[in-house]
């Protein structure tokens, strides 16, 4: 993905861009009380995420990934998802501290866990809102994929470098190297300095933070679940860097056995908009 003349940004994805905002500006969240029978996964992130305009190419596989979801839930009678031309391409990578699989309990492999995941925003037909995950998350502990979260394994080389200048800005640089056996490949880079930061970030609100310690900010969909719908449940704070920046540096390219998410990563049309940094303690559950 090379950085390119930014297309007008459509009202689905202003739409997508508000929610998300105003979510994370300490917008109230929903205060729930976490529901045991309910916990699918949950672990503490450090996140960089990067969001893509897609190309016609990419678009169009997002499209036919979307459909594919959409069969199964057709079956099921389910509102069917719609994808936007104007919705981001959404990749992240993170390395998560004492992540938990759906019983909650802690894994046998007290390492931290780098996962990287590839989706986008869609709106259901009945009026709902979610990200979908457009392929299986690649991640380094394979016990949470056999305790039922949907993955593939994958092999990674992480390095993260901060240094404080004289002035007292802080530089981050960080390059990301995953594959699978499969034959899957992708590297992410970001180079950045703290004074290129759009906004600063944080939430729940007081009422979500005081009930729970966490707060529901979107639903998600997984490719492999695609019947399945799960809340994701969050406490966070960001930064947020606009793109193109003379001062943010950032590189993705990819290769992928499926040629419909290898298309969403070499789409030469697709438009880098947004760098996020996030920490994040994550819940996700069920509906």
């Amino acid at each position: 993905m090379q950085h390119g003349a930014m297309r007008p940004i459509s009202r689905s994805l202003a739409a997508a861009c508000a929610f998300v905002a105003a979510l994370q500006l300490g917008a109230p969240a929903l205060a729930q009380a976490p529901d045991p029978a309910k916990h699918f996964r949950g672990g503490v992130w450090d996140q960089w995420i990067l969001w893509t305009l897609p190309g016609p190419g990419a678009f169009a596989a997002i499209q036919r990934v979307v459909e594919r979801a959409n069969v199964a839930r057709r079956q099921q009678g389910q509102p069917q998802l719609i994808a936007s031309e104007g919705n981001p391409l959404i990749f992240a990578v993170y390395e998560e501290q004492d992540p938990r699989g759906p019983d909650g309990a802690r894994l046998q492999d007290a390492t931290p866990n780098r996962e990287t995941f590839l989706g986008t925003f869609v709106d259901l037909d009945d009026g709902g809102f979610a990200v979908f995950f457009l392929t299986d998350q690649i991640r380094s502990n394979a016990e949470l994929t056999a305790k039922g979260v949907p993955g593939v394994a994958g092999a990674f080389t992480t390095s993260t470098e901060r240094k404080l200048a004289r002035d007292g800005t802080t530089t981050t640089e960080l390059r990301w190297t995953i594959a699978t056996q499969a034959g899957d490949s992708l590297t992410f880079t970001a180079a950045y300095a703290d004074d290129a930061i759009a906004f600063r970030s944080r939430t729940p609100g007081a009422a979500a933070y005081l009930a729970s310690g966490l707060g529901l900010t979107l639903d998600v969909i997984y490719s492999a679940l695609p019947t399945q719908l799960f809340h994701f449940f969050e406490r966070n704070q960001s930064a947020w860097f606009d793109l193109p920046s003379r001062n943010v540096e950032v590189k993705l390219t990819g290769h992928a056995r499926d040629p419909d998410i290898d298309a969403m990563y070499n789409d030469p049309l697709s438009s880098p908009i947004e760098l996020i940094e996030l920490k994040r303690v994550v819940r996700i559950e069920r509906e």
